[in-house]
């Protein structure tokens, strides 16, 4: 940009919003705030990893197959989550009154856009490598490894989160230019390729999205980010056969909906198979760190919400007519037919797979797969209670603490399912296994019953 180029973006930023570019102190506000909670939380918890963990055997862990395998995984997902980020809402998004007063005019759109796509490098770039040098940091100040750990983490993690902003500015330039592969490589050229309907589109999006999130409507959060259904819409509901319940007819209708959106089935079946991948290393290995137990039951978690997307929509639309007759109960317990048989079938066949590929055999691989179903129980009482949730609590609207009580609201079936899950499998390779069970047991009683009573205060909140 020349000074000519400069000279006209400074008139024109001057007429829209007074001439007041507070962009650099905006980044540079949230990137002090995150270096605050990475330095006085972050560094903590990377050095108590590394400090409980032997060094030979994570090393050995990591570079294995299926250590390669799993953080390829990760990656893939990563960057399919990127994607479909940048589809919902970009990296690159002005406010309105600048895409519809400046991004039209004789200006090359990549000048026009540009401020808003160094602010999103930057905040990318740089958060990444914080938390990149933090990790590094805990492994140095552990012992684990020397200083150049700090170097080479923060330099890893930066490539990566700005790996993923190109991903994200491919996912929102392909908006325009479908089946084409956008030149993300060259980002002046891929912004010169945003459209402005896309842009007024999101933005518009991004606006709603931010009074869903405020209000706690999640119904509305969840209508913003859905894909548009472009598949399968010719086919419709038909009559089932003579023997077949009003159950199946519930069954076949979420059948249906993964059909017409296949991505949401896919995504959460491939959660759910790294979820219980995770899950079966943390039973078969004592030694592999809490950590990993807790994200794997976090995943198996939202793999399992992924798939139950008839539940959800039972949820958003209570109160309206019941469905063939059935009640409000029942209807919520055929919708988890489907994600039981999906998730809960992929999750068993990834124990069973990975635990006779770790050598385990007869009445112990059973045993690995019951822990596992057991589990599966505990995230369809948590995935029942996150479906029904209800309206957010007063307490979530009032000044100081509101938004920490909304994302509590927001997050606590995930956070119980998390600990429910992760601790369970933690301590089953730690301590006797009458005991877990007995308290496994309980755990997936109390989670059902919890869900079950969030689909019974539903139906009495929506009672005419």
């Amino acid at each position: 940009m020349n000074a000519n180029e400069r000279a006209i973006v400074a008139d024109v930023q001057h007429v829209v919003d007074g001439g007041r570019d507070d962009s650099l102190r905006k980044v540079l506000y949230a990137l002090y705030v995150a270096a605050l909670l990475l330095i006085t939380y972050g560094v903590s918890v990377a050095h108590a990893f590394f400090t409980t963990q032997d060094p030979q055997w994570l090393r050995a862990a990591v570079l294995s197959w299926p250590g390669a395998l799993t953080v390829t995984t990760i990656i893939t997902l990563a960057l399919v989550a990127a994607w479909r980020a940048g589809r919902v809402r970009g990296p690159v998004l002005p406010p309105l009154p600048w895409i519809d007063l400046v991004v039209p005019g004789p200006l090359d759109r990549a000048i026009t856009l540009r401020r808003w796509w160094v602010m999103a490098a930057t905040l990318a770039g740089t958060g990444a490598a914080m938390v990149g040098a933090v990790i590094g940091g805990g492994a140095w100040f552990a012992r684990v490894g020397d200083p150049g750990w700090l170097l080479v983490g923060a330099l890893g993690t930066a490539v990566i989160g700005l790996v993923l902003l190109l991903v994200a500015l491919a996912g929102q330039v392909s908006l325009g230019i479908p089946g084409l592969v956008p030149p993300v490589w060259r980002p002046r050229e891929a912004l010169r390729q945003l459209r402005l309907e896309d842009l007024r589109t999101q933005s518009s999006r991004a606006t709603r999205m931010g009074g869903a999130v405020l209000l706690g409507d999640l119904r509305a959060l969840r209508l913003e980010v859905a894909t548009p259904v472009t598949r399968a819409r010719h086919r419709r509901l038909r009559p089932g056969p003579r023997w077949a319940s009003r159950w199946g007819v519930i069954v076949r209708r979420d059948l249906l909906g993964l059909r017409r959106a296949p991505g949401s089935g896919a995504i959460g079946t491939a959660v759910t198979v790294l979820a219980a991948a995770g899950l079966t290393w943390s039973l078969l290995q004592p030694a592999v760190p809490v950590v990993v137990a807790l994200l794997a039951g976090l995943a198996l978690h939202l793999g399992f919400s992924t798939t139950a997307e008839g539940l959800r929509l039972q949820g958003d639309n209570a109160g309206t007519p019941p469905l063939l007759g059935l009640s409000f109960r029942t209807e919520a317990l055929a919708h988890l037919a489907v994600p039981l048989l999906l998730c809960g079938g992929s999750a068993v066949l990834t124990t069973a797979l990975v635990g006779w590929l770790d050598g385990v055999r007869d009445a112990y691989l059973l045993g690995t797969v019951g822990w596992i179903a057991l589990m599966i129980l505990i995230v369809t009482g948590t995935t029942t209670a996150s479906a029904f949730r209800g309206g957010a609590p007063v307490s979530a609207f009032l000044p100081g603490a509101g938004p920490q009580a909304m994302a509590f609201w927001v997050a606590r079936q995930a956070i119980v399912a998390a600990a429910a899950v992760g601790g369970l499998a933690a301590a089953a390779s730690r301590l006797p296994t009458g005991q877990v069970l007995l308290t496994g047991i309980l755990l997936a009683m109390t989670c059902l019953w919890w869900g079950l009573q969030r689909v019974r205060s539903v139906a009495l909140e929506h009672r005419v």
